[in-house]
């Protein structure tokens, strides 16, 4: 190549660099029943279900992504059907390791949402795991967590009368007293 000719231009797929347009207008969008379903739906979606969504999308994406180069090897064409089993296997668990942070699981933990995400949900979103767990009101971790959350939530705490907070500093210190010396006759 001489000083003279130019490099080819460099083809580049998708919206240019810095457009913030949409790639169609509103008009030109598909009028196919559908499309217009999965559109209403998408714009219905919450923040948390949208990027649920997206992370459902994208480990679909990567599996795939990773699987059809595993297909394209050689080693796959040689593979008996247990090995190719066993190496789709292992590719999908691979892809799932790599992605935890951001994979749909992941955020269903993080945000309590969703079927693995109901065990440690925070709110009651509907979810049949969601469980109600009995609270013993004698337990001072139920005490300090229901304080915690009243200060957290603002909520309302009940005063206590004099006499009231006495009885309940010594039933707490008495039980306080019956672990400790539990703990103590274990480990000595």
């Amino acid at each position: 190549m001489s000083k003279d000719e130019s490099p080819a231009p460099i083809r580049r797929r998708g919206r240019p660099t810095g457009s913030l347009g949409k790639r169609k207008a509103d008009n030109e969008l598909s009028s196919n029943t559908y499309s217009q379903k999965r559109r209403s739906w998408l714009q219905s979606l919450t923040q948390i279900e949208s990027e649920l969504e997206k992370a459902k999308n994208n480990d679909r994406t990567a599996k795939n992504r990773n699987i059809r180069t595993l297909k394209a090897g050689a080693e796959w064409k040689t593979a008996s059907e247990d090995e190719k089993k066993r190496l789709e296997n292992e590719v999908r668990e691979n892809v799932q390791h790599r992605r935890w942070g951001v994979s749909a699981n992941a955020l269903e933990i993080k945000y309590g949402y969703g079927e693995r995400g109901g065990l440690y949900a925070k709110i009651d979103d509907g979810n049949p795991i969601w469980e109600n767990e009995d609270d013993n009101a004698w337990d001072p971790m139920t005490e300090a967590r229901w304080k915690q959350d009243d200060l957290q939530n603002e909520g309302y705490q009940p005063e206590m009368s004099a006499t009231e907070a006495k009885e309940r500093a010594a039933e707490l210190k008495s039980s306080f007293q019956e672990r400790l010396a539990t703990i103590t006759w274990r480990a000595w």
